[in-house]
């Protein structure tokens, strides 16, 4: 699967399709496509709380993404951490 930061062939956001109208999101199984960073935000920046490696199993917090420096990062929790991940490097 693409990641959910890409467009379908219909041009809908993965992430809109698959996550935002999905009525089952909460369980949903997703994995991080790439190593990235677990961020908190601060005022209108993202603070690293953690290095998540790729493969890791994500829980999500909320259907709804969050804007931060321009990019969409979804809310989850990761080994009982909370904080923020670019939906560009899930899938």
């Amino acid at each position: 699967m693409a990641d959910l930061g890409q467009r379908t062939t219909s041009g809908e956001l993965a992430w809109d399709k698959y996550v935002y109208k999905n009525k089952n999101w909460k369980d949903l199984n997703l994995v991080l496509e790439k190593d990235t960073e677990l961020g908190k935000k601060v005022g209108a920046k993202l603070t690293k709380l953690a290095d998540v490696s790729k493969g890791t199993n994500i829980k999500l917090k909320s259907n709804i993404t969050s804007s931060i420096a321009g990019k969409r990062y979804a809310s989850v929790t990761i080994n009982r951490k909370d904080g923020f991940i670019p939906i560009s490097k899930l899938s």
